[in-house]
């Protein structure tokens, strides 16, 4: 069970191999779990709902709803700064760039668009791009921006670009792909060491993995084919699970399925190959939202008496009482 002490020390995954959650020079038949330490947290005055969140090195923080057209940028030695991109927008990505400045990417009813903001939060356009869909998910990996949305028959159109090319589609996705759900498709973006995850948010919880270069799907994940996963949702996960969005996880990635009527999660680990490693239910209100490898980092939004952002520091410990997964 996911579990907080008082010393604010959380252990949530556990596995059967410190090779298998990325500690190469270990022995295989250790078992070992995931302890997140918390060393950070910051209230979210912002009563509207919570998409994403992006937290610097510097621990500022910007947050971010997608159906909003702004973000709030929350520094430590100013009260927080409401970034407005323009009427009828939303924002669907933000990022600290290396002047400090911060740079989102929003959406209209035209394609896609990249707008920076100084600290005193001025804005700057830097490009637009038209796109035949609604765009409702992107990612951005470099210079390269990935950007994706459902067509007028509901399937998922996903493309991309680099700043002066044209866009170039990547990946459909139709509505009905698995023989069952025919709603339009709805879908994540998410970076990971350099390649893109696209997730569904519905059943079946898909995964495809994608090669930036090429670009191509380098692997395909079914979380519901996992005997663990079908089992820690249950009957009613069609109507009530939602996927959030990957974060990435030393050389995988961490997925969280949460059930929208309560505070149960099912997190779950992939490697670089998609594949999944171990699996883990908790109960608690939080969602993780974003990591930063270099640091071992790993952030998330909690809801207690209040929402907040928290940060973690992660590590792989021995652990000598839980049985591997």
């Amino acid at each position: 069970m996911f579990r907080e002490s008082l010393n604010r020390s959380l252990c949530v995954l556990t596995c059967a191999s410190l090779v298998a959650c990325g500690q190469e020079d270990a022995s295989d038949d250790v078992a070992t779990r995931l302890e997140l330490v918390e060393f950070y947290s910051r209230p979210l005055t912002d009563g509207s709902a919570v998409s994403g969140v992006r937290v610097g090195s510097d621990m500022r923080v910007i947050s971010w709803s997608e159906v909003d057209s702004y973000a709030t940028l929350f520094s430590n030695d100013h009260l927080p700064v409401q970034l407005n991109s323009k009427n009828g927008s939303r924002v669907l990505l933000a990022e600290f760039t290396p002047a400090r400045a911060v740079r989102l990417l929003i959406a209209d009813s035209s394609g896609l668009a990249s707008q920076s903001f100084d600290a005193s939060g001025k804005a700057v356009s830097e490009w637009s791009k038209l796109l035949p869909v609604k765009i409702t998910s992107a990612a951005k990996i470099g210079e390269v921006v990935f950007a994706g949305g459902a067509d007028s028959l509901g399937t998922f159109q996903l493309f991309r670009f680099e700043r002066s090319a044209r866009p170039t589609l990547v990946l459909s996705i139709p509505a009905g792909h698995d023989g069952r759900d025919t709603a339009a498709v709805a879908a994540h973006l998410s970076q990971n060491l350099g390649s893109l995850e696209v997730s569904l948010l519905r059943f079946p919880y898909t995964i495809w993995s994608i090669d930036v270069a090429e670009p191509r799907v380098v692997a395909t994940t079914r979380p519901i084919d996992d005997p663990r996963i079908e089992r820690a949702l249950g009957a009613t996960y069609r109507a009530v699970w939602l996927a959030l969005r990957g974060v990435p996880l030393d050389s995988g990635s961490l997925h969280v399925i949460a059930d929208l009527a309560s505070d149960r999660r099912v997190a779950f680990a992939t490697d670089g190959l998609g594949r999944i490693l171990l699996v883990k239910e908790f109960v608690a209100p939080l969602g993780f939202v974003d990591s930063r490898l270099p640091d071992k980092v790993l952030c998330a939004v909690r809801s207690l008496e209040k929402r907040e952002v928290v940060c973690y520091r992660w590590t792989w410990t021995a652990d000598s009482s839980s049985a591997a997964h």
